[in-house]
């Protein structure tokens, strides 16, 4: 997932570089100080989702070597992570898709390839924002309803 938001990323800006805005078509997309703005923001938090799962699964790969099964929260919390990055990825594949705008609702336009195969992904329990309550739980000294998701 990380992958394809990443690969938007690599579509949206050639195409800012050409696309001019229907209200000011003067400048491109890539001289709107807005767009300047939005692109920097959701690069970061790419940036920072890539960030929070390379650090968990690298702790949950060293734990692996001396602790096998994992505890349970430390899975819940892996798990939980694991479904933030899926809709945080989302939504900066909502906003890139946008900022595309009519360009990326052609049919032969990778951009929506990429942002349907993220809406699939997130269909995946992998990206179910129910992962967030068995962590919960835990963190709160409650044993989770559902401990199949642990």
């Amino acid at each position: 997932i990380l992958g394809i938001t990443q690969g938007m990323f690599d579509e949206i800006i050639p195409l800012a570089a050409e696309k001019k805005p229907f209200l000011n078509p003067r400048i491109v997309l890539a001289a709107d100080p807005i767009i300047q703005d939005r692109i920097g923001r959701l690069q970061i938090r790419l940036s920072a989702v890539r960030a929070l799962i390379m650090e968990e699964a690298e702790a949950v790969w060293e734990m692996t070597e001396s602790v096998f099964p994992l505890p349970p929260q430390v899975r819940a919390r892996f798990r939980s992570a694991l479904s933030h990055v899926h809709f945080e990825c989302l939504e900066i594949a909502n906003d890139l898709f946008t900022l595309g705008g009519t360009t990326v609702l052609d049919n032969s336009s990778s951009l929506q390839r990429r942002f349907r195969d993220i809406r699939t992904a997130c269909q995946h329990v992998c990206g179910s924002a129910a992962l967030y309550r068995p962590y919960g739980a835990l963190l709160l000294g409650q044993t989770p309803d559902n401990v199949g998701m642990l």
